[in-house]
């Protein structure tokens, strides 16, 4: 089918209007989905921080519990210091049972380690503490990892009474006890926790080191992850997996904590996923085919089964009654009861003419059959006149006549017994003409042989007499005239069609002894002028080829362009 033909049917233009009826919604649809969308993943962000921050709470505490105790401790240490006995005393106070802290040292100001408890655990603590505090004495936090076992420390600086430093104060949390308190809050989590500062030094985690950096993203650093503050984003892990990561400030300004979660662990797997447009597209498609499902069945399919019983009806199949219209709508119904009371006359109407037409085709059959009646009677009248002539001449101009009335009968004849009234088969007609010219012979002439062809022609009423008329004549002249060997004479007649003309030729031969001036045989007398008269009323023109040992007459004539539409018109 064609763009053209597809482009004019009504299911597309239907379907066209419905989709144009639904942008208005399908925008609004289009606009509140973003808006949800937005929504959600607010929404979802802020549910992945306050995750991270319900994880990090717990190593959180312990960092500020930490922070506080070694605050608090270095304010009264200094009167601690001149006696190591007393100094790690207030150490072991400090690691209490080692539940919370794995060990609790004071480091003076030349890095000479003065009390520490438990016993033996002053190489855990790095002198880095006190060079950062030689500058700007403030509480320091770091981690480090020492004899395969990671550790955070919370160290602050101790002065002395003068307000000098004097060295500083710190204790470690094994990573073990971070983990250990996530492990109670989150036994079955697959989540990555991290606890650092600004300049991306690893403080606590919920893992071990070498189970969590696989979890950490890909393309990024602690640092500049805390130069960006609060997000959330997805990324590829070190280990290549995508997760969903969040980075939140915790309530110490200087600590920040990120969470590294596996994608729907928290069920919003699907919503990144989803496309905005997604949504509405659906709805508006939905919405598009349920309409164009309801005009299929309550419109298209009706005036679709309507239109083939028309294109048949109109096509010549008077059987093509509309389909059962029940079902349809009052306005299709209107119209199939219109084409079925329009068909229903057309077929009376039709029924009438067909009966008039039949009347006069009978009326018509009778006229040509007294005609051809009459015209017999006639020439019976002229056969017994010619029986009670006594001159020779007398008879031969009454046979003369015969022939014609004879002639002009046989059209009629044909004419009746045609199917089409308007139109006579020229192969049927021209025949029966020569046959008859040959039959009537004078007494005492030798016989003639006609040598005929006709092509399959139709030829109207008013074509039919002047074209037999003619025929007659020609075949009547050259029947007398002609010669032969032996005393068989013969004669050809022929009508070919030549393109929208017809040529009829006469042909005979004569005595090769005879030397005739040329058109002088068929011109002669009556004959001739009746064919010359015959040709100009069929409009067309004569050629006479006349030489020694043979004459020929040839007429070519304009054929009706369908003989066929005068019986329709009549």
């Amino acid at each position: 089918m064609s763009a053209g033909r597809l482009a004019e049917r009504l299911g597309l233009r239907l379907g066209i209007v419905l989709a144009l009826t639904l942008l208005p919604i399908g925008l609004m649809a289009l606009s509140q989905s973003r808006e949800l969308m937005s929504q959600v993943r607010i929404r979802t962000d802020a549910a992945l921080m306050g995750e991270t921050l319900r994880a990090a709470a717990p190593q959180l505490q312990m960092i500020q519990q930490a922070q506080g105790a070694v605050a608090v401790l270095s304010s009264s240490l200094s009167s601690f210091l001149p006696d190591a006995v007393s100094c790690s005393s207030a150490m072991r106070g400090v690691v209490g049972d080692g539940a919370l802290y794995g060990a609790a040292v004071f480091v003076a100001r030349d890095g000479k380690v003065n009390c520490v408890a438990p016993e033996g655990s002053g190489q855990l603590f790095s002198s880095l503490p006190l060079q950062q505090m030689e500058g700007d004495p403030q509480s320091f936090l770091s981690a480090s990892e020492v004899d395969t076992a990671a550790r955070f420390f919370a160290s602050h600086p101790v002065m002395d009474s003068a307000g000098a430093l004097s060295g500083f104060l710190s204790v470690s949390i094994p990573f073990e006890v971070f983990q250990q308190s996530n492990d109670r809050l989150e036994p079955k989590s697959d989540l990555g926790l991290v606890v650092f500062d600004a300049t991306g030094n690893l403080l606590a985690a919920n893992k071990p080191i070498e189970t969590l950096r696989p979890l950490l993203p890909r393309d990024s650093t602690l640092q500049i992850l805390a130069q960006g503050g609060n997000e959330t984003f997805s990324a590829e892990a070190v280990s290549g997996e995508r997760r969903t990561f969040a980075v939140v400030t915790l309530s110490d300004p200087r600590l920040f904590a990120i969470g590294s979660w596996p994608r729907g662990e928290l069920g919003l797997t699907g919503l990144p996923k989803l496309p905005v447009t997604l949504f509405p597209i659906l709805m508006a498609s939905a919405s598009l085919i349920v309409a164009l499902i309801a005009t299929e069945f309550l419109v298209t399919r009706h005036i679709r089964s309507l239109r083939h019983a028309i294109t048949r009806f109109a096509g010549g199949d008077r059987n093509a009654t509309p389909p059962d219209m029940l079902r349809a709508p009052r306005e299709i119904r209107d119209v199939a009861e219109a084409f079925e009371q329009m068909a229903r006359t057309i077929q009376r109407d039709e029924a009438d003419l067909e009966n008039t037409l039949r009347q006069k085709d009978a009326l018509l059959r009778e006229v040509h059959h007294r005609v051809k009646n009459n015209l017999q009677l006639i020439a019976s009248i002229i056969s017994m006149q010619m029986r009670e002539t006594g001159s020779g001449e007398a008879r031969q101009m009454m046979r003369a006549v015969q022939d014609r009335v004879l002639s002009l009968a046989t059209v009629h004849k044909d004419l009746y017994q045609t199917s089409h009234l308007a139109e006579v088969k020229a192969d049927e007609l021209l025949p029966e003409i020569v046959n008859r010219v040959v039959n009537l012979a004078a007494e005492g002439d030798a016989a003639i042989i006609a040598e005929t062809h006709f092509d399959d022609i139709a030829l109207d009423a008013e074509q039919a007499v002047p074209v037999a008329l003619l025929l007659a004549e020609a075949a009547t002249q050259a029947r007398n005239e002609a010669a032969g060997a032996g005393g068989l004479r013969k004669m050809d007649v022929s009508l070919r069609r030549d393109g929208d003309h017809a040529l009829l030729v006469v042909e005979h031969a004569i005595e090769s002894s005879a030397l005739i001036a040329p058109g002088d045989a068929m011109r002669r007398g009556l004959g001739g002028q009746l064919i010359q008269a015959f040709t100009a009323q069929l409009g067309g023109t004569i050629n006479f080829d006349e030489a020694r040992g043979s004459h020929r007459l040839s007429v070519r004539f304009p054929l009706s362009d369908d003989p066929g539409a005068e019986n329709l018109t009549s």
